[in-house]
């Protein structure tokens, strides 16, 4: 039977450079995309039936509830598996730096900037489906100005993986992890 474990070797965690194990950029967004497509199929079945959710405050309610489950599925697959079925479909792995399993805190910790960027989505959509009427133009500023921030913290965090040589993410060097790839180990010749 075929192994998925990641191919970590002595000291290739630490080498600093990008070799196979670490080309995990693509295999990282198609795996991003497959467990956002799971959450969002269950937001159209859950929150969008017709009829059924009708006021945008259940409708805001719903998506913050979707959110926050996304979190926490990340977190709990990430702490107990090392990957999410998003992952494990792409092939690839959290470890922590020294190749061991990732800890709950250090799942914590990955998810910190998506979800400080979530909360400051949630935020200004809130303020501005509730307020939007009769908001002061500073006030509106203010969300734009936050709107930016979000936007750009998006593009950050992927982006130090991109110049990364072991390809890690902004929220990979918070977290003290590293992707690799899990791809089937081949036999040894005998």
């Amino acid at each position: 039977m075929r192994s998925l474990r990641p191919q970590v070797g002595v000291g290739t965690l630490h080498s600093g450079v990008t070799d196979s194990l670490h080309k995990t950029l693509w295999k990282r967004a198609l795996a991003l995309w497959g467990d956002g497509m799971i959450f969002w199929t269950i937001a159209l079945f859950w929150i969008v039936p017709s009829g059924v959710v009708t006021s945008p405050a259940w409708q805001g309610a719903g998506l913050l509830a979707l959110n926050v489950a996304f979190y926490v599925y990340r977190v709990l697959a990430h702490a107990l598996a090392g990957q999410t079925v998003g992952k494990r479909l792409a092939k690839v792995r959290v470890v922590s730096t020294s190749g061991s399993a990732v800890t709950l805190r250090q799942a914590l910790a990955r998810e910190s900037i998506p979800l400080s960027i979530g909360a400051i989505s949630i935020f200004i959509a809130a303020a501005q489906a509730s307020f939007a009427e009769r908001m002061p133009m500073p006030v509106v500023v203010l969300l734009g100005i936050l709107s930016i921030a979000a936007c750009v913290g998006l593009l950050v965090d992927p982006l130090v993986a991109v110049v990364h040589p072991r390809r890690r993410a902004l929220h990979d060097l918070i977290a003290g992890t590293v992707v690799v790839r899990c791809d089937p180990v081949p036999r040894a010749a005998v």
